[in-house]
């Protein structure tokens, strides 16, 4: 997905000379100010591009959760949690006195607070009160694990199994998946303790299993390649338009060959610094 990314960036950079053409060639011969704007299409049409797809997948897909109320036969916890001390079967009745209305904002519920956190439980008809420190926190958040919790949906002497709530989604929704795969891009290229904390942990954009996974996984994409072409260095479509807009103010172009050669360190020492942050 991410080439197929990189390729609707490079497209949308050249689509102003291939429609312009001999046009585009005046242009440049008169150092119009159309030039610098020409260098950040590729960061319009790719943002578009991402809100388009995002909307189109979002409002052809019902929102799908299990409420924590139904979640009967309890939660299923990774190592990490374990260790902190939940259960597997170990019920979540309440997060600092406030009961949590679905099982995915229960992460996100213990790691928004930046105090302790006090968790009401209930297990095998036993309550238990838990108290998460801010290590116990840290511990989370510096874990590069995800799917920290899930429902146990069935359990093999029962017949009866949890069930899922479908909502319609709206517009709202769609401004929330755009801003939390934003957010995601941020915490792929600077996965601090404090960006996976807005996220609600570290985990994966989507199960690329079917066409909405695939979809998501793209604009993810689109997003990141976005984010990265606000940096403003040559190679960049923010450096590149910046570069541009000199030229025109001293009407003289760099010469072409040491733009291209400088353009593509930047974007190699850019790499390089995300490969070694990873």
């Amino acid at each position: 997905m991410i080439l197929i990314a990189i390729l609707i960036y490079l497209s949308a950079g050249l689509t102003s000379k291939w429609i312009l053409k001999k046009n585009y060639k005046a242009l440049y011969d008169r150092f119009s100010w159309r030039i610098p704007l020409f260098k950040l299409s590729g960061l319009f049409v790719g943002f578009i591009i991402a809100f388009i797809l995002t909307t189109a997948l979002t409002y052809s897909t019902k929102k799908q959760f299990i409420e924590n109320k139904n979640a009967i036969y309890g939660l299923e916890y990774n190592s990490v949690m374990e260790e902190i001390g939940f259960e597997d079967g170990m019920k979540i009745i309440s997060i600092n006195n406030k009961t949590v209305y679905k099982v995915l904002d229960i992460m996100i519920s213990i790691l928004m607070v930046n105090d302790n956190v006090e968790i009401r439980t209930a297990m095998n008809g036993k309550l238990k009160n838990m108290v998460l420190n801010r290590n116990d926190i840290s511990a989370i958040l510096q874990s590069s694990s995800h799917d920290f919790i899930r429902p146990i949906m069935s359990k093999g002497d029962q017949t009866k199994f949890v069930n899922a709530t479908f909502v319609n989604q709206n517009f709202s929704d769609v401004v929330a998946q755009f801003k939390m795969l934003w957010n995601k891009a941020m915490v792929f290229m600077n996965p601090s303790p404090e960006g996976i904390q807005k996220v609600g942990g570290f985990f994966a954009v989507a199960e690329s299993t079917n066409i909405y996974g695939y979809g998501i996984i793209l604009s993810f994409n689109l997003i990141l390649l976005g984010i990265l072409n606000l940096i403003p260095l040559p190679g960049f479509n923010v450096g590149n338009a910046i570069i541009s807009t000199i030229e025109i103010r001293r009407r003289k172009y760099y010469n072409r060959k040491k733009k291209n050669v400088v353009g593509s360190i930047s974007i190699a020492l850019v790499i390089l610094f995300l490969v070694i942050g990873l």
